[in-house]
């Protein structure tokens, strides 16, 4: 009995996958209550990406959304709000994850004084994945699911995708475009999750959740 458990523990390890969610980067009436139906069927975590809206704005959507899952929510931007509504952390902008002084104090100040707060950022290419030397809690890959990445999965594009992951020492999760026929390369490739992009904000509910199912369950 205890060999079977522990065969089925080790086998939900290796196929759990992460599932993370963005929403889109403006203002939707019908928004806060798909979080709450995503976070109510399994998503657990939530990019909040508005950099078309101001503090407040972002504020107000905040106090709508069920405080029970506010730990769960990165936030893009906005840094301030993440500690007063005990957010799961922040998302960096591109300009704030260079070496350049400015930028090493940021996140500096966001560790010493929220020291349980997680950092995340986004790279656009395998090549400023490779380059990067500052360590995040989990980082996202974007563009290698779009059409116009022109990313080749077979032999030779696969072997650079996975050497590049292993040796980046980040969780790497990859978005954009991001779709259930891909899975199978998803977790070839080692990602350690997928991000679900803002079209799930935009689809008819029952839809939604049969998409979020899929990948929780791959």
């Amino acid at each position: 009995m205890l060999l079977i458990f522990l065969v089925l523990v080790n086998s939900a390890l290796i196929c759990f996958m992460e599932v993370l969610a963005i929403t889109s980067s403006g203002a939707s009436p019908t928004e806060v209550q798909r979080i709450t139906d995503l976070f109510e069927n399994g998503l657990m975590v939530l990019h909040l990406r508005k950099p078309k809206l101001d503090s407040k704005e972002v504020e107000d959507i905040l106090k709508q959304i069920p405080k029970k899952y506010l730990p769960y929510i990165m936030i893009h931007g906005k840094y301030n709000l993440a500690s007063k509504y005990n957010l799961r952390g922040v998302h960096l902008k591109r300009s704030h994850r260079n070496n350049n002084l400015s930028s090493r104090f940021l996140r500096f100040k966001l560790k010493l004084f929220h020291p349980k707060l997680k950092i995340s950022t986004t790279f656009h290419s395998l090549q400023s994945l490779r380059e990067n030397n500052v360590k995040y809690d989990y980082v996202l890959l974007s563009n290698v699911f779009n059409a116009s990445s022109k990313f080749n999965f077979e032999d030779s594009g696969m072997k650079l995708l996975k050497t590049v992951i292993s040796k980046c020492n980040q969780n790497v999760f990859a978005i954009g475009d991001v779709k259930t026929e891909y899975l199978e390369s998803i977790k070839e490739a080692q990602f350690a999750g997928a991000g679900l992009s803002s079209s799930i904000f935009k689809e008819d509910k029952a839809i939604a959740i049969n998409e979020l199912q899929d990948f929780l369950v791959a």
